[in-house]
């Protein structure tokens, strides 16, 4: 299935790697920062849950919230 690693085709394949590895720093940083506001996010939509749940229990609760009758 896998062909055999000669020294040509791993010294062709490690250049490849090292001048990706260049740009790859950049991509990285894009990558983590992009990571990074996605967690903040996903953390402020879990508080604005928490929130709203607590506040549809209370008015549960206390017979606030009623269903529409159509």
């Amino acid at each position: 299935m896998s062909r055999p690693v000669n020294r040509s085709y791993a010294k062709t394949h490690n250049n490849v790697v090292s001048k990706a590895n260049m740009g790859d720093t950049n991509l990285a940083a894009k990558l983590n920062g992009f990571m990074e506001n996605m967690i903040a996010k996903k953390n402020a939509l879990e508080g604005q849950m928490t929130k709203l749940s607590i506040v549809i229990t209370e008015s549960l609760s206390r017979g606030e919230l009623r269903r529409n009758k159509q």
